[in-house]
């Protein structure tokens, strides 16, 4: 796994190019493909909903928790395989310290290609840092055509759920406070 830390002047630049690359991908005839050429990438995660279908989003992960990426790449909605997936994962902008994680997997012959990473906390500005929308993209060259998918995630810290009948029983265990 490679991530890419910069600061927030790197930051900016490096999120003007993926938004420009990722523009031009979906502008320019050579780089996207329509789903009538029979070439498809489908990107997904392991959670419910899973992201299937063309530019989804997934369900919410928390920070510290495994994130499993599939890409299942078809031809005419048959399954390839031995194809290289490239992956690019990008956490929300930020001023500080932005993530970006770039993998790459081969298909096997159900035409899936899959990469785990984990959601880590720094140290310094986790909130700022870790917590809000993800961004991953997922391309493949079928054909001599590239093929793009897209997939959202909301990175978030469940809050405590309090009952109130509950409450002052547990705060007098001591099991928590306000």
């Amino acid at each position: 796994m490679k991530i890419i830390k910069t600061n927030s002047k790197g930051a900016f630049f490096l999120s003007l190019i993926v938004l420009l690359v990722l523009g031009f991908m979906y502008s320019s005839k050579p780089f996207f493909t329509h789903a009538s050429s029979g070439r498809a990438i489908d990107i997904f995660s392991q959670k419910s909903p899973s992201g299937q279908g063309i530019n989804q989003s997934s369900g919410p992960f928390q920070p510290r928790e495994l994130v499993a990426l599939y890409a299942l790449v078809t031809y005419n909605e048959y399954p390839m395989a031995n194809m290289f997936v490239s992956f690019v994962v990008r956490g929300p902008i930020n001023p500080s310290n932005n993530i970006t994680i770039i993998r790459s997997a081969a298909t096997n012959e159900s035409g899936l290609a899959r990469i785990d990473f984990r959601i880590s906390l720094p140290p310094i500005n986790p909130d700022e840092i870790v917590l809000g929308t993800w961004l991953a993209v997922a391309v493949v060259n079928i054909a001599e055509q590239k093929v793009v998918d897209t997939l959202t995630f909301e990175v978030y810290v469940t809050s405590r759920i309090v009952i109130p009948r509950c409450e002052r029983f547990l705060e007098t265990l001591g099991i928590f406070t306000k």
